[in-house]
């Protein structure tokens, strides 16, 4: 009897470590790196499982880039290299995909949108974009709704680009950036950005910025202004539960809103276990507690990724061994790219991209656990709510998940 009792309990250790084994959080693998530094994907957009466009400057020898919009339809394992903008000029800076077919990308003073998977590109523009302002925000909701920022300027079209509207900046003659919409209605952007000196040394950050809209992008108006700070891409799951990135000369810094954007709550900014993280570059949550935060180390150029599922409270340290690059002749030392940008079809599949036009693909069978996003008490008027109703993220976030 004791003989069988041992073999029955290492049978069910040997089949508890297998399900261990096979219910992994997720992977994360290289797909695509180039040879050189100065070719680097800026951003990338995640149209759907198979489907995704990367954009940057790709190294095309003897000190020369040229601007490239990379585009899978067989989720990464070959990618085909579009060139709509036959200007010298071209450099292409900013994607998004509501489709898998369609994506929008932001280019020197144009906008270049495919309905076909980038089998063929057409171009948009507002007057105003001109003057080689580079389109450095774009997003929407739906196919049909898209808004972009050159410069001061934000252009709004309900018609896949076919026309744009050019509604007020409140902030004025200050820089605009991100894009992020939650629905037809309601949206952010964000303003200001890094200084730099006559010799393109960063010397500080001015203008920091984030205006909202509710109605779909007619109208916008002023959250917080006047920051020495650089933010990143806003993250929202709803009207009200958002969280944003920010540097500045005191250090990076990611805050979370339960209002709308209009109080914000500092979180923990988590520690590189390689390297210093002394920039955060983009927060992106698939619900109230499910979410990465991308980083890095600037003088070691390395990448410091992180992995929540209580709301971003606490935070785990990814392997970023993956952004270890390949190169056709041996390197004498390790080279990593250090990513920058990345987008997420769902709680299952996204990209990353960085310098050395670099491109990694994520993918989870058991995901974190699902606390959804609706807001559990939205603010009655999140203009004076005060982020007194801050959420905790409802049922499920918290739990132990099984690596």
């Amino acid at each position: 009897m004791e003989k069988k009792e041992k073999i029955l309990n290492l049978t069910i250790i040997i089949s508890i470590s297998l399900l261990f084994a096979e219910t992994s959080i997720a992977q994360w693998t290289k797909q695509k790196n180039g040879t050189s530094e100065d070719g680097v994907y800026a951003d990338i957009a995640a149209g759907g499982p198979m489907n995704a466009y990367a954009v940057g400057v790709m190294d095309m020898g003897m000190g020369n880039t040229k601007g490239v919009i990379q585009v899978t339809t067989n989720g990464g394992t070959s990618w085909n290299m579009a060139m709509p903008d036959s200007r010298l000029i071209a450099m292409y800076l900013s994607a998004w995909a509501p489709t898998p077919e369609k994506c929008y990308v932001g280019g020197i003073s144009k906008v270049f949108i495919t309905e076909n998977s980038g089998v063929t590109w057409r171009e948009s523009q507002h007057p105003s974009m001109a003057g080689m302002k580079p389109v450095i925000g774009i997003g929407g909701f739906g196919e049909n709704f898209v808004v972009a920022t050159a410069g001061s300027s934000i252009f709004v079209s309900h018609d896949s680009g076919l026309t744009w509207e050019n509604p007020s900046n409140p902030l004025g003659d200050i820089g605009l950036s991100y894009v992020f919409f939650v629905d037809e209605n309601t949206g952010w952007i964000v303003g200001g950005g890094a200084d730099y000196d006559e010799n393109q040394n960063l010397i500080g950050y001015k203008d920091g910025a984030i205006i909202q809209t509710t109605d779909g992008g007619a109208t916008w108006v002023i959250l917080r202004q006047g920051e020495e700070k650089g933010f990143g891409t806003p993250s929202f799951v709803n009207q009200y539960d958002g969280w944003i990135t920010s540097n500045s000369m005191s250090g990076p810094l990611v805050e979370k809103t339960n209002d709308g954007g209009h109080s914000w709550q500092a979180l923990k900014v988590p520690v590189m276990s390689a390297g210093t993280l002394d920039g955060l570059y983009q927060v992106y949550f698939f619900d109230k507690c499910e979410g990465f935060l991308l980083g890095g180390d600037s003088q070691a150029k390395r990448t410091g990724l992180f992995y929540t599922i209580d709301g971003g409270k606490t935070w785990e340290e990814v392997d970023t061994e993956f952004t270890k690059l390949e190169f056709p002749v041996p390197f004498p030392i390790p080279v990593y790219s250090r990513c920058i940008a990345m987008d997420f079809v769902d709680r299952t599949t996204g990209w990353i991209t960085g310098t050395y036009e670099f491109i990694g693909h994520y993918s989870s069978q058991s995901p974190g656990p699902d606390c959804g996003t609706e807001p559990e008490n939205p603010p009655s008027d999140a203009s004076t709510d005060g982020g007194q109703n801050e959420s905790e993220g409802g049922s499920g976030c918290g739990c132990t998940i099984i690596e």
